[in-house]
C-alpha cells in the first residue's frame, strides 16, 4: 500500500533529475489512478459528511471516529492502467528543448556583443589615432614567472658570472689590440715629421726688406727653423 504522497515526492525527485519520460509516465499513472478512485471517495465523504451531521445534531452522544475510512487505506496500484484511455501529453513543453532555447539565446547575445566589439571605431576626438582603446587592468595577461629551485639559481649565477668573466677578457683583448695602433700610429706620425725636418730645403733671409714686399700667399709658406739645430744635426 503506497502512500500518495511518497508518489509526489517521487515525482519531485525525477524532475530534479531531469528525467522527464519517466515523470510524463508517473504523472499519466497518477492521473489515472485518482481518476478511478474518484467515484469511491466521494462515497466515502459523503458518509463522511453524514455521521458529521449527526454528531452535531447529538452532541451528547460519544460518537466512534474509528468507523470513518482512512483515504491512505486505498491501493493505487491495483487499478489496471490498459482500459483506461492514455492522455495526450504532446501539448506538455519539452523542459530539454526550453534549456537548450534560453541557452542559444543566451549564446547568441553574447556573440552579438562581441561583433559590435569588435567593430573599428572611427577617428577618435582628440584626434590621436595612436592611442589604443584601454582594457581592465584585470583582463590583461601577464607570464607568471617560473620559480626556480636553489641548486638552478645557484647553477644560472655561476653561468652569469663565467660569462661576464669571458666578456671582460674579450674586451681587455680588443682595447690592447687599440692602444697598441694609437701608439704605433703615433710613433710614425712623429719619425715622418723628423725625417720631413731632416730633407728641408734651408733658405737664409739676410734682408727683412724682402719679407715686407711679400704678399700674404707667399708669407703663408715662410716657416721658421732653428738654425743651430740644424747645424748640430749636420755635424753630428
Amino acid at each position: 500500500m503506497n502512500n500518495p504522497m511518497n508518489q509526489v515526492n517521487l515525482i519531485a525527485l525525477n524532475i530534479q533529475r531531469a528525467n522527464i519520460d519517466e515523470c510524463k509516465g508517473l504523472i499519466h499513472l497518477h492521473i489515472i489512478k485518482t481518476i478511478e478512485l474518484l467515484p469511491e471517495l466521494s462515497t466515502n465523504l459523503h458518509e463522511i459528511i453524514f455521521n458529521l451531521e449527526s454528531v452535531a445534531v447529538q452532541p451528547h452522544e460519544v460518537y466512534d471516529f474509528e468507523s470513518i475510512p482512512d483515504i491512505s487505506m486505498f491501493d493505487l496500484e491495483s487499478v489496471s492502467v490498459e482500459s483506461h484511455e492514455v492522455y495526450n501529453f504532446g501539448s506538455m513543453p519539452d523542459i530539454h528543448a526550453l534549456i537548450l532555447d534560453f541557452m542559444d539565446a543566451e549564446t547568441s547575445t553574447k556573440q552579438e556583443k562581441q561583433r559590435l566589439n569588435s567593430i573599428p571605431k572611427g577617428k577618435p576626438k582628440s584626434g590621436r589615432t595612436w592611442k589604443m582603446n584601454k582594457g581592465r587592468f584585470s583582463a590583461i595577461s601577464r607570464p607568471k614567472s617560473i620559480k626556480l629551485s636553489y641548486e638552478d639559481r645557484i647553477k644560472m649565477k655561476t653561468d652569469l658570472n663565467e660569462t661576464r668573466t669571458r666578456e671582460k677578457q674579450m674586451w681587455d683583448v680588443v682595447n690592447e689590440k687599440r692602444d697598441k695602433l694609437k701608439q704605433r700610429q703615433k710613433e710614425n706620425k712623429e719619425r715622418r715629421l723628423i725625417n720631413e725636418r731632416k730633407g728641408e730645403v734651408v733658405q737664409v733671409i739676410k734682408n727683412p726688406t724682402k719679407i715686407k714686399r711679400m704678399k700674404k700667399k707667399q708669407l703663408r709658406s715662410i716657416q721658421k727653423r732653428d738654425l743651430d739645430k740644424l747645424k748640430n744635426k749636420k755635424s753630428n
